[in-house]
């Protein structure tokens, strides 16, 4: 079925954009992975679905009347009492999950099992190398982070779990008795403690590290051993460039000697801030980078006021705007950064196109080479999810729910997601039952007549590229 735009998205500047190539004469396979078990039969944990990365395995946690079963690819793995919170290494190499036996959970990387007791293990993260296994563990008053099977100290209540993007370095926010936070880095406090930290970054290499933490003050953002601020309220997540040698985000501050306006709320001036720098600006939300052969990007989502509303975000690219009107969610750089899409309460916009009057729609992806988006969508009433290339509805192709439904309807991110999220020029964070191959091939998952397919469509004419990331 032949999708086409309906409402042209208007712009404050021209942007240099690839053009969109439709597809033509696809070559289609399939792999039949057996039959797919009742909707009843998959068991709805925290993680029932699991996908790899690159959409070639998919596993499946399938209740029976004695036992959980776990597949791949349709092929029995392990039975335990219960299991859950499945998970891929990010390369898709190695699995990593939860399973009870009796009253005892265990914590299994492959098939190495490591005893945690009566309570689940919880937040299961495998290292970009795919050499070790950071999980949470839980009593009745405290967490403990577990590193390759050795606890770290306990806290009340640990948050904000991240693990870098190369090596192996990982960080958390760790609540004390003392009801004051302190960031936990590779093992090691930090050493100093705050009412509240959220926002935890890593610099592309591991080596540095971000967050943003409040005390009596006010908002600052650390990073190692700098402090930046304190601010009135910090807007944006901190956001390394590519290199690490920056490190921007964006801030509210009193306006210097204004009273309090009506309401009693201080008057606030925006800001950017580069490396402490502050300079005026609109209200940042989001900053994303993007590299790659066609060179540097940044990504600004800015908040406006509009008709004396409570404020819409636009977003822009090296300073031109490139979408407004609030559609903010999932937002989507081209490997090279060229191209951009995102999408958001049933409208989708791909470069300077806006798409509206949709039901509900998936993470859009660019394909290696740039010149493909591929999104799901679903029709009402039926919410059958359907894929998506350009303009093009790909026949018969119901793409398979992950953990990300609830009630048969996606979870879409209602904020942009960090830099460390963005997985070949998607931003989404969760699971996406869709990817393209580096040769320009999309793999995605559908299900017909009671079996499990796995599809591979490639257009004639894909570049072959190697998957870059922005």
């Amino acid at each position: 079925m032949k999708r086409l735009p309906l409402l042209a998205l208007a712009t404050s500047a021209a942007i240099c954009l690839l053009c969109a190539t439709a597809p033509a004469a696809p070559n289609i396979q399939q792999d039949d992975l057996g039959p797919v078990p009742d909707t009843g039969q998959i068991a709805h944990q925290t993680t029932y679905v699991a996908i790899s990365p690159d959409c070639h395995d998919i596993a499946m946690v399938v209740k029976t009347d004695n036992d959980a079963e776990l597949r791949i690819n349709g092929k029995s793995i392990a039975t335990a009492d219960e299991i859950s919170d499945v998970v891929f290494s990010p390369a898709g190499v190695r699995l990593a999950y939860a399973a009870r036996r009796g009253k005892t959970w265990y914590a299994v990387f492959d098939s190495q099992e490591t005893s945690v007791g009566p309570s689940a293990p919880s937040n299961l993260l495998i290292s970009p190398d795919a050499r070790h296994l950071f999980y949470l563990t839980a009593t009745a008053d405290s967490q403990t982070a577990v590193v390759d099977g050795k606890p770290q100290k306990a806290y009340s209540q640990i948050a904000q779990v991240t693990i870098s993007f190369a090596g192996f370095h990982y960080a958390y926010a760790g609540l004390g008795n003392d009801s004051l936070w302190r960031v936990v880095r590779d093992g090691e406090e930090t050493g100093q403690a705050y009412t509240s930290v959220r926002q935890i970054r890593f610099s592309r290499d591991g080596q540095q590290l971000a967050f943003v933490a409040a005390n009596a003050a006010g908002e600052s953002v650390q990073r190692d051993a700098t402090v930046y601020g304190p601010y009135y309220r910090v807007t944006s997540p901190p956001a390394f460039s590519p290199d690490g040698e920056h490190l921007t985000f964006g801030a509210y501050q009193r306006a210097p000697g204004a009273p309090l306006d009506e309401s009693g709320y201080p008057v606030l001036d925006a800001y950017r801030v580069v490396d402490g720098n502050a300079v005026k600006s609109a209200p940042t939300t989001q900053i994303l980078y993007s590299y790659g052969a066609e060179g540097a990007h940044v990504l600004i989502a800015e908040l406006h006021l509009l008709f004396n509303t409570n404020g819409t975000e636009f977003v822009y690219i090296d300073g031109l705007n490139c979408a407004g009107g609030g559609v903010t969610e999932d937002v989507t750089l081209s490997p090279g950064g060229a191209r951009f899409a995102c999408a958001g309460h049933g409208v989708l916009v791909i470069d300077n196109r806006r798409i509206g009057y949709l039901h509900h729609v998936g993470p859009p992806l660019f394909s290696p080479d740039s010149r493909r988006v591929a999104y799901a969508t679903a029709d009402d009433p039926s919410k059958i999810w359907s894929m998506n290339v350009d303009d093009d509805r790909l026949p018969d192709s119901l793409v398979l729910p992950t953990a990300d439904f609830v009630n048969s309807k996606w979870l879409a991110n209602t904020e942009l997601t960090d830099q460390l999220s963005i997985d070949n020029g998607h931003s989404y964070n969760g699971q996406i039952p869709y990817h393209f191959d580096p040769d320009g091939t999309l793999v995605y998952f559908r299900i017909e007549g009671g079996h499990l397919y796995r599809v591979h469509w490639k257009p004639d004419g894909a570049t072959a590229l190697p998957t870059t990331r922005p």
